[in-house]
């Protein structure tokens, strides 16, 4: 385990049935490229759902269980190059909108992806599409070393234009079938608890 695995399981323990056995070899095909070390680490681990209601994080597209929701990767990632082709950026980090790969997106709609600028997918950094300023920010770590950082409050200032997670000491990860339990037996998807509309 990589030192950023061990920090992410000690500062947000995963959940009894979490994770994915994933399809990698299929997501490959899809989407003609490897994924990072540390993305299908966290998948396997924790898998497709969302940390503390704020950040979902997303999977390719038809490669885990069959009866998970879309993640909408595919659909996040033509959303963000499409930002950059109508942002008609040129220059800087990202040479081509084809080199931005979604995984995640956060309730103010910025978009956490990678900048998929090298043959390696452990060499491609986080790149970060703030809605509110709508710069793109490179962060020169992998997805869960970014997400570290984020918890532990380590960047000059939150990377997202949202700050549900930023210095966030014991964030939760709520797993897809989880979340959809806790909805149908009208419980809150992050703490468990029964909805206020639940019990009027």
């Amino acid at each position: 385990m990589q030192p950023s695995e061990s920090r992410m399981i000690s500062m947000m323990q995963p959940h009894e049935d979490a994770g994915e056995n994933a399809n990698w070899e299929a997501a490959e095909r899809i989407w003609n490229s490897a994924f990072p070390s540390d993305y299908r680490w966290f998948m396997e681990i924790y898998g497709l759902g969302a940390i503390e209601n704020c950040l979902a994080i997303l999977a390719p597209d038809g490669v885990v269980s069959s009866d998970a929701p879309d993640s909408g990767m595919l659909e996040e990632t033509e959303n963000a190059r499409g930002v950059f082709y109508g942002d008609g950026a040129t220059g800087g980090p990202i040479e081509a909108a084809e080199q931005i790969i979604c995984w995640g997106v956060d309730s103010g709609s910025d978009l956490l992806c990678w900048l998929s600028d090298s043959g390696d997918p452990d060499r491609w950094p986080v790149l970060v599409w703030d809605r509110a300023s709508g710069n793109w920010t490179v962060y020169e770590c992998g997805m869960v070393e970014f997400l570290c950082k984020v918890f532990a409050g380590e960047f000059d200032e939150c990377p997202l234009s949202v700050a549900d997670i930023w210095q966030c000491e014991r964030p939760r990860f709520v797993h897809w079938r989880l979340e959809r339990s806790r909805r149908q037996d009208g419980l809150d998807p992050v703490t468990g608890e029964p909805e206020e509309w639940a019990n009027p």
